[in-house]
């Protein structure tokens, strides 16, 4: 797939965040998770096939609404779609520019910390979360 016309897809119909897990856990994890949510399988299929990640049905809200499915990407995979993408972006710059320095600043305090992370990693953590959320506003 041309790494223009991804990006252009993903522009549209792409989203990117941080999620903030906390459930059963003394300190939140932060994980970046992208995704693009679709009607044509087959399109998510060559996302798929070329970057990774999974597809999964989404659930119909009405009888009258299309089949539809999301292709979820996380992890190294996620990084090398977003560094493919970058240069061809528009609407969503800022949200990757951030997104890559999230994973850049998250992957350097894990190898210093050794995993226990400190309350200046989770506060910096918190704030790549909240500032994702405010720039898709």
């Amino acid at each position: 797939m041309d790494p223009i016309y991804a990006a252009g897809f993903f522009d549209g119909e792409g989203c990117i965040s941080v999620s903030r897990l906390s459930a059963g856990r003394d300190r939140p994890a932060y994980l970046l998770d992208g995704a693009i949510g679709n009607t044509y399988l087959p399109i998510l299929q060559e996302f798929q096939a070329q970057w990774g990640g999974s597809i999964a049905p989404q659930k119909k809200y009405k009888a009258q609404h299309k089949d539809r499915w999301i292709w979820h990407l996380h992890g190294d995979n996620l990084v090398r779609f977003l560094q493919d993408l970058f240069p061809h972006l528009h609407e969503k710059t800022l949200q990757v520019e951030m997104a890559l320095q999230f994973v850049a600043e998250k992957t350097a305090r894990n190898v210093r910390s050794r995993g226990r992370l400190s309350a200046e990693d989770l506060a910096l953590r918190e704030g790549f979360y909240l500032a994702l959320r405010e720039a898709k506003r």
